[in-house]
C-alpha cells in the first residue's frame, strides 16, 4: 500500500499515457479506414463509368445510332455514372495515407475529363441525329478516354496496384 501511494503520480500519468496513445491510434485508424473506403468507392465508380460510357459509346458510333431505342436508357445510365464518379472523385484524403495531394489531384483530373468525354459522345450523337456528324468531335471523346484511362493508370500506380 506505501508503494502505491508513493508512485500514485505516476501511475496517474502511466494510466493516462496509455489512454491518450490509444486515442491516437483509434483516430489514425479511423482516418485510414475513411481514406481506404474512398479510395475503393472512386475505384469501384471509375469501373461503373467506364463501363457506362464504353456502352453509350458503342451505341452512338453505331449506323443510326439517333434513332436507337435504347438510346435514351444508356445516355441516363452513363450521366448517373458519370454523377457518382464526381461525387466520389471531390471525397478529401488524410495526410496519413501516403500520396494524398496527389491522389486528390488525380481523381479530380478524371472526374473533369469524364465529363469531358461524356459531353463530347453527347455532341456527336446529336451532331449525328441532325446529318452533320463531325469526326474531330468523336476524336475529341477518344482523346479524352485516353487522358481519363491514362491518369487512371497513373491512380492505381501510386496506390500501388500496378497490372
Amino acid at each position: 500500500m506505501e508503494l502505491i501511494k508513493r508512485y500514485k503520480v505516476l501511475l496517474i500519468l502511466t494510466v493516462l499515457a496509455l489512454i491518450a496513445a490509444a486515442g491516437v491510434l483509434l483516430f489514425i485508424y479511423h482516418f485510414h479506414t475513411s481514406d481506404v473506403t474512398a479510395l475503393t468507392d472512386f475505384s469501384a465508380a471509375y469501373d461503373n463509368f467506364d463501363q457506362a460510357v464504353s456502352d453509350f459509346s458503342a451505341l452512338v458510333q453505331a449506323p443510326n445510332a439517333a434513332g436507337a431505342p435504347t438510346s435514351d436508357g444508356l445516355e441516363q445510365k452513363a450521366d448517373a455514372a458519370l454523377s457518382d464518379l464526381q461525387t466520389k472523385a471531390s471525397a478529401r484524403i488524410s495526410s496519413i495515407t501516403k500520396n494524398d495531394a496527389e491522389l486528390m489531384r488525380i481523381t479530380s483530373e478524371i472526374g473533369n475529363l469524364a465529363a469531358k468525354e461524356l459531353d463530347a459522345l453527347k455532341e456527336y450523337q446529336r451532331e449525328a441525329a441532325g446529318n452533320n456528324a463531325v469526326p474531330d468531335t468523336l476524336a475529341q471523346a477518344a482523346d479524352f478516354k485516353y487522358q481519363r484511362q491514362t491518369d487512371y493508370a497513373h491512380f492505381r500506380e501510386l496506390l500501388g496496384q500496378n497490372e
